[in-house]
């Protein structure tokens, strides 16, 4: 991602750095060189430091499955699709590539966007076949207790109506998408540029504004 593409201009900029310094064919040149050595020094030790960090997030990466998971991931919140998601995580859990902790947290997505459906319950069975405990995979069930649809009152997905799931699917394809681990846009991602830009429905989202005068206090700037 972005980190990625910094840490190669970064490298560029070294790989710069150390060819226009490779010649020293005069007194004048060694000298500019002696006086740019410490810049020098730690231009390479910054470069080697972030390409460190950057091959062990990698690694880490590769090892927990992190990208076959995020684009299932991406998938299941931007598309409606039951029958192939289904399928399509009960063979990452049956599979070796992800963590436990990626499996829950796939069975605890299709869960909240397919909430009431049978097919919940055999992906539970499915966990605890993966040595997941039982307390773990009681989050399911917590999770729908605690936020699912009886207690939210927003369009998590945007699949709550025909409307709704058609405006998004017509926004993806006219913005396209550049990069598939970032299709999705939070619900917070949302209703930030709403408030930004001054579309917030008062309904939904009540403000008052709080100002003193004689002592008491009033709302939404009428007198008391």
């Amino acid at each position: 991602g972005d980190l990625g593409v910094n840490i190669k201009r970064y490298v560029e900029e070294y790989q710069k750095t150390t060819k226009s310094n490779a010649k020293i064919e005069s007194i004048e040149e060694m000298q500019q060189f002696v006086d740019q050595y410490p810049e020098f020094r730690k231009l390479s030790g910054n470069v080697s430091k972030h390409v460190t960090v950057v091959h062990e997030l990698s690694r880490l990466v590769e090892a927990s499955g992190l990208l076959e998971a995020s684009q299932l991931e991406q998938e299941i919140a931007c598309s409606e699709n039951r029958q192939d998601h289904y399928k399509a995580v009960v063979d990452m859990l049956r599979g070796d590539k992800i963590t436990n902790m990626e499996r829950l947290r796939l069975v605890l997505l299709y869960a909240l966007k397919y909430e009431g459906d049978s097919s919940i319950s055999q992906l539970k069975k499915q966990l605890l076949r993966c040595s997941i405990g039982e307390d773990q995979v009681a989050l399911v069930d917590q999770l729908l207790r605690y936020a699912g649809q009886h207690v939210r009152s927003v369009d998590l997905f945007q699949n709550k109506s025909l409307m709704s799931w058609t405006k998004a699917a017509v926004a993806r394809q006219i913005q396209g998408v550049e990069n598939v681990y970032t299709q999705h846009k939070t619900h917070l991602a949302g209703v930030t540029e709403n408030l930004m830009k001054g579309r917030l429905k008062e309904s939904s989202y009540p403000f008052e504004t709080r100002y003193r005068t004689g002592g008491f206090s009033s709302r939404g700037g009428e007198p008391p």
